[in-house]
């Protein structure tokens, strides 16, 4: 039974008592549920990866724009369009061959008999990841500290600090603190935002809601340089959009052989 969040609605971004522990709950099992019942997606895409010197200065950018996949492990791209320029039909269809063997071995894997899943505290939120990190907001929400509740028109507004992830690609959430916004009617994130404790924009997130009604990401934002060397040496910025998401479906084509005698 979804539990409902008693708010004021006499102000906006006011102070409310602590956030209740159950609606949490429900927000977090709602986001589980969300990843693994989001079905087959695709949407196109667009990156811009930027690289910048150890003095600030942009060493590189470039720009990627195609066709995303999503199975219930991942993101598959295919690349149309690379700094401006449409690939080869040769390059294409060889990321398109590619990107098929990918989806179809996710689909074997979860109609698989062997495939197990695990409770869901005995494994990582889904999120995004990037050079050894990962960024969840389900596990934002189980393992830092949480503000008092607020509202801002019709979503809820938690703030977190002093988090303590159990999870090695998550161990740099201790330096992390940030806002989760929460749709209030459908107990779902809405966006979030992760910021180092010097204040620095380490990760934003937005989402977007499909035709159906389904919620589903649309910006991911990671800048490397936010941590100054505290979580890699890598500085890097990467800008990643979703947009016009539909539905689509994976077949996997098998032939029966006849039967030995």
């Amino acid at each position: 039974m979804r539990v409902l969040l008693l708010v004021s609605l006499a102000c906006g971004l006011c102070a409310q008592p602590p956030f209740p522990a159950e609606a949490i709950q429900a927000v977090i099992a709602n986001e589980f549920q969300a990843s693994e019942t989001l079905g087959e997606y695709t949407f196109s895409f667009e990156k811009v990866h930027r690289s910048f010197s150890k003095t600030g200065k942009l060493d590189r950018e470039t720009t990627e724009r195609g066709e995303t996949y999503l199975s219930h492990r991942r993101n598959t791209d295919i690349t149309l369009i690379w700094n401006g320029k449409p690939l080869q039909s040769k390059d294409l269809e060889k990321n398109r061959k590619a990107a098929t063997k990918r989806l179809e071995a996710d689909f074997r894997e979860r109609q698989s008999a062997r495939y197990v899943k695990k409770p869901t505290d005995a494994r990582q939120g889904p999120g995004f990841s990037m050079n050894g990190l990962h960024l969840s907001v389900i596990d934002v929400l189980r393992y830092c500290q949480l503000s008092p509740l607020r509202t801002d028109g019709a979503r809820d507004v938690v703030s977190f600090e002093r988090c303590k992830s159990p999870w090695p690609e998550e161990k740099h959430y201790v330096h992390l603190k940030g806002t989760v916004w929460i749709d209030r009617k459908g107990l779902r994130a809405d966006a979030w935002q992760a910021f180092t404790t010097a204040g620095k924009l380490l990760f934003e997130h937005t989402t977007q809601v499909a035709p159906g009604g389904e919620r589903l990401p649309h910006t991911w934002h990671l800048d490397l340089r936010a941590g100054n060397g505290l979580f890699t040496e890598d500085r890097r910025e990467l800008l990643y959009r979703w947009d016009n998401p539909q539905r689509f479906r994976v077949e996997v084509n098998q032939t029966i052989a006849p039967p030995q005698q």
